[in-house]
């Protein structure tokens, strides 16, 4: 089952995006795409196994690889966080963040640990997992309650359960306390771009379009080959009268993989 994970802007009106392809098909185009030494083909298939499942570990790990081939070091390290996050105990993928940290020689101790969780954390991050069923099969209610139940235990540290609370948030439309939720989980982990994409979502549902262009600017400056984040910038800025840079922004996002993006070319650019 597909989660919905990154809003995509539709026209004037917002919608959440969704993928024709699995994750895991898209997985397996960017690891053929390394293979021929393609990393920034490679890059945008991971990215869109990413939108799908956020929590895919591997291809936070096969992205942080085909970082280092381009020499992304700061933010192949940002991938490996997300991977030994979810898998705290990969070995491999600690040494190879160690590897990277050593190539800009940034020996500082990052914020997402590879310890392993105590009982509490445990138990915080079962509620978080059982949420995640529970959106998976469309029980928003469900898993709104069980991300809760999570962050009560650990309200300092549990970055999935605020970002997905805010997710479910959006899609009923409570745009106001998604974006706290979104704060929260920036708070957590400044670095993972699909929340400020997504906390952009709420604030343009509210029309607070400049805000919500600040977010997309730093999505992108963290996740350059995001191509969701141009999309959604580019329309806000035509929304705001700013057609040349909304072109600009929806001709690299139709680079980066968003076929939307040529649609909306044909609307607002010719």
């Amino acid at each position: 089952m597909k989660k919905i994970l990154l809003f995509l802007l539709i026209l004037l009106l917002f919608t959440a995006n969704g993928c024709k392809q699995t994750a895991s098909e898209y997985f397996e185009k960017g690891n053929v795409k390394c293979k021929l030494g393609d990393y920034q083909g490679a890059l945008i298939d991971y990215n869109n196994a990413l939108k799908i499942n956020y929590k895919y570990a591997d291809a936070y790990y096969y992205r942080g690889l085909a970082k280092i081939q381009i020499g992304d070091y700061k933010s192949a390290i940002i991938d490996f966080n997300n991977a030994i996050r979810i898998n705290p105990n990969d070995a491999v993928c600690i040494r190879k963040k160690g590897g990277a940290k050593y190539k800009i020689g940034a020996f500082q101790v990052v914020y997402f640990t590879s310890q392993v969780p105590d009982e509490t954390n445990k138990e915080a991050d079962s509620l978080t997992k059982m949420g995640d069923k529970k959106l998976d099969a469309q029980d928003l209610k469900g898993a709104l309650s069980d991300y809760t139940e999570a962050i009560k235990l650990n309200p300092l540290k549990e970055f999935f359960a605020y970002y997905s609370r805010g997710v479910i948030k959006s899609i009923l439309g409570d745009y106001p306390s998604s974006i706290e939720d979104y704060n929260l989980a920036i708070y957590i982990d400044p670095h993972t771009s699909i929340t400020y994409c997504n906390r952009g979502y709420s604030k343009a549902r509210l029309n607070d379009l400049r805000g919500a262009i600040s977010d997309f600017d730093t999505a992108i400056e963290h996740d350059p080959g995001e191509g969701t984040s141009y999309y959604n910038r580019g329309l806000a800025k035509y929304l705001l009268g700013d057609k040349n840079s909304a072109c600009l922004d929806l001709s690299k996002a139709g680079e980066l993989g968003v076929k939307e993006a040529y649609e909306r070319i044909k609307e607002f650019c010719q």
